[in-house]
């Protein structure tokens, strides 16, 4: 800035000798210079204005070129106009970028959120895409103003976010748990944090936005957090209710699980119907027709697992005498006798089964051998048996 100010000012200084010494060169006409000598040969006389004017220009040239230069180098650091509001420097820079660059507001977002910058320290696609998700949901006050926006109104059903909750359902309606209904899983059997886990593996948005949505409204500091408790199970009941009412006949292995359990326990027909308008199990009808087929599917199951050679048939023989209760008119109760068994396949037995020759006499057969075989140590499944024993 120096520079250029002492440019400017010697620049009126530099004009005004210049001056001078033409006019000191080239008298006026009808005047005479004592002093100076006229050159009697016409020629040299041009010849010598020619070259005053040649080089009154190039001075003159080299001057502007240096106060140009001068003005350029101190104007491209630009300056900063604080007269101009908000709304003149936002108009201001996209005219100007619909003019150089013939770009939208469409296409400067999407080369934030996709291009990566060619410079090395530059910020990436990435963080770029960060700060635009600052900067239109971290502001509650935009977001409500983008809301009443007539167009937001008219978005279509396929919009990206949507697009992306959808597709994480459908990753998670393929799973074992939220697919179809499988008969040889049961109730008990279900690990709510293998679950769980399945969620926040495939649907990991959408669990985000159900915890941000449930999160508790005040934070208290003065007392213990009321959802200290897993929130598993809640989860769980809400992605099986999304899945279920997306796709009712191949998302139903949850709804039916329940309806399954919450009969064996002695629901009531009124209270099943309740839960399956709430989408949590089942219709009532629905599930004694399950139940019927699972019973059919048995006895069809039963008459060849007879005959396997591996195996092993347990039954006992009761009687079962009818009480007054079971009564009804012209029908008196009596005495039934019942049996009961369960199959059991071997997991040591061979296919071809037991026969006697297997058996050898001189090999000693101890109570110490059969107590520390491998089948009745104490493992999870005898510990099982144990407590079910225990409590029933």
């Amino acid at each position: 800035m120096d520079e250029s100010n002492r440019a400017e000012n010697e620049y009126p200084t530099r004009l005004r000798q210049q001056k001078q010494r033409r006019t000191e060169v080239e008298p006026n006409p009808g005047q005479t210079n004592s002093t100076t000598p006229i050159d009697p040969n016409p020629a040299s006389a041009s010849a010598s204005k020619s070259a005053f004017t040649l080089a009154f220009t190039s001075a003159s040239a080299s001057d502007s070129a240096s106060i140009s230069a001068s003005a350029s180098e101190s104007g491209s650091r630009g300056t900063y106009n604080t007269r101009l509001t908000s709304r003149q420097k936002a108009d201001k820079i996209l005219r100007w970028m619909h003019q150089e660059y013939r770009w939208t507001i469409k296409d400067l977002i999407r080369s934030m959120v996709f291009d990566d910058p060619e410079r090395l320290y530059d910020p990436t696609a990435h963080a770029r895409s960060g700060k635009l998700i600052e900067a239109i949901w971290g502001e509650t006050d935009i977001l409500q103003k983008l809301q009443e926006h007539p167009s937001f109104q008219k978005m279509p059903e396929q919009a990206p976010p949507l697009n992306i909750y959808c597709g994480e359902l459908t990753a998670l309606e393929v799973t074992p748990s939220f697919g179809p209904y499988n008969q040889l899983l049961e109730f008990d059997s279900l690990n709510l944090s293998h679950i769980h886990q399945d969620i926040k593996r495939l649907a990991p948005r959408l669990l985000s936005l159900l915890q941000s949505l449930t999160a508790p409204i005040r934070q208290r500091t003065d007392q213990a957090d009321r959802q200290s408790e897993s929130l598993e199970g809640r989860f769980i009941i809400l992605f099986s209710i999304l899945c279920f009412t997306r796709r009712r006949n191949t998302c139903s292995n949850l709804p039916k699980l329940f309806g399954l359990y919450f009969q064996s326990m002695g629901v009531k027909r009124r209270v099943l119907q309740v839960l399956a308008g709430m989408g949590i199990c089942e219709t009532y009808h629905t599930i004694n027709k399950l139940n019927e087929s699972i019973a059919a599917n048995g006895l069809n199951h039963l008459a060849t697992a007879g005959s396997r050679p591996d195996a092993i048939i347990v039954y006992d023989n009761f009687d079962y005498q009818e009480q007054v209760r079971h009564q009804r008119v012209g029908d008196h109760g009596d005495l039934k006798s019942v049996t009961s068994g369960k199959v059991i396949y071997g997991r040591h037995l061979l296919l071809t089964g037991l026969r006697q020759d297997m058996l050898h006499e001189e090999v000693p057969l101890r109570l110490k051998d059969v107590l520390m075989a491998a089948g009745n140590s104490y493992d999870d499944i005898q510990k099982q048996v144990r407590v079910f024993l225990t409590i029933y």
